[in-house]
């Protein structure tokens, strides 16, 4: 059975927490205190201090296309040694066959402007686009459109 003081003493009430002392070597202490809520208005008071002329001037600006290459080049590089191939096809396959290295052209620009670029994406899209021509084998379209991918990632370094 416990002892009555011992209870008395844990039921007494505590003496109020010291005061916090000045000392000139650590600086001035003080008990953490809980602000109000800001209004809206003080909010964007401090975001415009924030963002004043002499930090926005220190940015550097942003470059307008990270990649560099243009999509006339990236053209050029699927067109290589496929002329004689082009002029063979019936004109309504040279049309298709235009209009989707263009569209390829597109999205392999827009693949290389991304942060990580996908190799095989870029090869997958280059070997869809030659397997619009009829009768042609398929390891000479994966080799191809390997040699391409490796020609348009050296014009992306």
């Amino acid at each position: 059975m416990p002892d009555k003081l011992t209870i008395e003493k844990i039921l007494e009430p505590q003496p109020a927490a010291k005061q916090v002392e000045n000392h000139p070597e650590r600086g001035a202490e003080q008990p953490a205190t809980f602000e109000q809520p800001k209004s809206e208005e003080e909010k964007k008071a401090e975001r415009a201090q924030a963002q004043s002329p002499a930090r926005a001037a220190s940015l550097p600006p942003l470059p307008v296309s990270s990649t560099g290459v243009p999509i006339k080049e990236i053209e050029r590089v699927l067109s290589e040694d496929l002329e004689d191939i082009y002029f063979q096809l019936p004109p309504e396959l040279q049309g298709k066959f235009k209009q989707t290295g263009e569209d390829t052209a597109r999205k392999i620009k827009q693949l290389l402007e991304r942060t990580t670029i996908k190799v095989k994406k870029i090869a997958a899209l280059i070997f869809a686009w030659l397997k619009i021509i009829p009768g042609v084998n398929k390891f000479f379209l994966e080799k191809e459109s390997k040699i391409k991918t490796d020609e348009i990632m050296k014009l992306k370094k």
